[in-house]
């Protein structure tokens, strides 16, 4: 059964406030692009505390790291991919040092590891490589990201395998050695059983100190075992050590064609309906789903709404897909969801700045969150103007992408760290007055400018609300905070 119980009708749409940027300037330079992957890590020695790493397939292949020194400049290197290479997925780890892209290749999957400097400014390949099979397709590749970086080295990869079962596998390796062995993907979701032919994977790799949980969360589409012509999109869990998350209450009945029925996924296991979160696109809309209910978040716009991807921070995430709704040309489009309920942003919100709305199309867009230090999201996606566009940008705070949070705080913060937090926006941080509250609206402690960092050590862990008031414009913004 389906249900749609947190279905929010809304037309609000907030323009961007945060710039868009290009791999290149030339025209032509990228064409029949299909796919595209992006990756944000924590640099805490880079200028913008982050790095980027990016995948384009077309008839010029390839990956780019990027550091940002601004919000708007930066240093940007490119490697080509081997020619014809297709569908291609990046990770990077912190710092930037070390990568790993998946693509297809002919009929053959492949990786490919790089390496590059702190700073960025020697991009390599690292000459680590390998086949994962000899007759596949739609590799994706994840790493375990807690907020704190725990897990630098440890990656997943899952691909469809048509030499071997016809099916879904996947493996686990690092940024520095081989993929291990071939796994097969459970064929189970509860007691929902699937034919061995599943098509389209994508998988979210949780491995949370918090909570214990270690795990892969794959989404694919596929065929009910027991009632032949019914497809659906469901999330498989391979669990590599308890305790599991649940698994999907229901899945979502899917019908051919099954080309742009692609479905994404990205969580952090935070447990209690938290884990685990899928989009994609359906009949010229984009659904959203968690373990309890699936609700349709384009709900409101009209024309075309499709190729979804899905990104994290915190207990916050987006959801960002092409729509026609805007112009009638594709722009890419984001909306927010809140976990505690799981809530739809009342709004919308623009991911192409103002100036390049309407042409070029902005079609296959990636998305990668950052757990609410820093910048929150990096997004890319191809125009047909034949250029791969980006941009990093912050959300949380603000009902659209901007350029900094206005509070200069993060909206998930670990106590350790708050020395650095305040250190990171300390000219943002002296110009406000802050007052925290508690989910009841009981007023827990005022601060003035940086003695907020004395409040959130003083904090026992649980949510919060700030509100803080810039002493030079009297505007006052109000985020909540998670203290942990």
């Amino acid at each position: 059964m389906i249900t749609l119980p947190y279905l929010s009708i809304s037309q609000v749409i907030n323009p961007a406030i945060s710039p868009d940027l290009m791999i290149s300037t030339g025209a032509g330079t990228y064409t029949n692009v299909k796919n595209t992957g992006i990756y944000m890590a924590k640099c805490p020695d880079c200028p913008m505390k982050i790095v980027i790493a990016m995948c384009w397939d077309g008839d010029n292949p390839g990956i780019s790291t990027y550091v940002p020194t601004t919000p708007t400049t930066g240093v940007l290197e490119v490697l080509p991919l081997p020619a014809g290479s297709n569908d291609p997925d990046i990770v990077i780890g912190p710092s930037g040092e070390k990568g790993m892209v998946v693509f297809e290749n002919g009929p053959g999957v492949y990786y490919m590891g790089f390496d590059n400097i702190i700073g960025g400014g020697n991009l390599h390949w690292s000459g680590l490589s390998g086949v994962l099979t000899s007759d596949g397709n739609h590799p994706n590749i994840d790493k375990p990201y807690d907020c704190e970086e725990s897990f630098p080295e440890e990656i997943a990869v899952v691909y469809k395998d048509n030499s071997s079962g016809h099916d879904l596998y996947y493996r686990l390796g690092t940024l520095s050695t081989n993929f291990g062995q071939a796994n097969p993907v459970t064929l189970t979701a509860g007691s929902r059983h699937y034919v061995a032919d599943r098509i389209h994977p994508d998988i979210n790799y949780i491995k949370n100190i918090w909570t214990g949980k270690e795990e892969l969360n794959i989404v694919a589409v596929g065929e009910d075992a027991f009632i032949p012509g019914n497809f659906a999109i469901d999330v498989f869990i391979e669990n590599l050590m308890p305790p599991m998350s649940p698994v999907f209450a229901s899945s979502f009945a899917v019908f051919s064609p099954f080309d742009n029925i692609r479905p994404r996924i990205d969580g952090l296991g935070l447990g209690a309906d938290l884990n685990y979160f899928v989009a994609s696109g359906i009949n010229s809309g984009v659904i959203h789903g968690y373990e309890s209910s699936w609700g349709t978040i384009s709900g409101g716009l009209t024309g075309d709404n499709e190729m979804p991807a899905i990104a994290t921070t915190g207990d916050y995430h987006d959801v960002i897909w092409s729509t026609t709704h805007i112009s009638g040309n594709f722009d890419v489009i984001g909306r927010g969801v809140f976990y505690a309920p799981v809530t739809f942003d009342a709004y919308f919100k623009e991911v192409n700045d103002a100036g390049s709305m309407g042409w070029p199309d902005k079609l296959y867009p990636s998305i990668s969150g950052n757990c609410g230090f820093d910048w929150e999201y990096a997004m890319c996606w191809w125009g047909t103007d034949d250029n791969i566009h980006f941009k990093i940008a912050n959300a949380q705070a603000n009902p659209q992408y901007i350029v900094q949070n206005p509070t200069g705080l993060p909206e998930t913060i670990s106590k350790q760290s708050a020395e650095i937090v305040i250190a990171k926006d300390e000219v943002l941080i002296q110009k406000n007055d802050y007052v925290v509250y508690n989910t009841l609206g009981q007023r827990i402690g005022t601060y003035e400018a940086l003695n907020i960092k004395q409040g959130l050590l003083l904090l026992k862990p649980g949510m919060y609300v700030v509100s803080a008031k810039n002493k030079e414009t009297q505007k006052t913004n109000t985020q909540k905070i998670v203290v942990y």
